[in-house]
């Protein structure tokens, strides 16, 4: 029973070490250049490497730069809320990503969310670059 605990406490414990490494990176110099409760701005300055636009989040979310909640799907991590506004379960709205790199991204789109693309790719697979902007549009 003891031999259990052990390896139960130790399965719980990588789990937990996991998870907070998943988000640590350090990803350069990137800031939320405007965020309310239907959209956000990132804009990457310098960019570390190969980095992905959720692990540019994840070192936002430690800066308290950002707030959001994601989960792990088929297709990557898919946004579950940002700033507290959740996709509702009937998904009649949704964070929609954009971006203003044109190589990851497909149409053209302009409004609300400013000037850019629809990101080609999850927020788990975008690699993100040196001056281009990354926003997230409820919609």
């Amino acid at each position: 029973m003891k031999r259990k605990l052990q390896l139960f406490l130790t399965l719980i414990f990588t789990v937990i070490v996991f998870a907070f490494s998943a988000c640590q990176k350090d990803t350069g110099k990137i800031q939320v250049v405007e965020s309310s409760e239907s959209i956000v701005v990132i804009r990457v300055d310098e960019v570390n490497g190969d980095t992905t636009l959720y692990e540019v989040m994840c070192a936002l979310k430690e800066q308290g730069a950002l707030n959001f909640v994601s989960e792990n799907s088929t297709y990557g991590q898919s946004l579950v809320s940002i700033n507290g506004v959740e996709n509702p379960s009937d998904w009649s709205y949704f964070w929609a990503s954009y971006t203003t790199d044109s190589e990851n991204g497909s149409t053209a789109k302009t409004g609300d969310g400013g000037e850019g693309y629809y990101a080609m790719a999850g927020i788990s697979a975008l690699k993100v670059k040196v001056g281009h902007s990354y926003m997230f549009v409820y919609e």
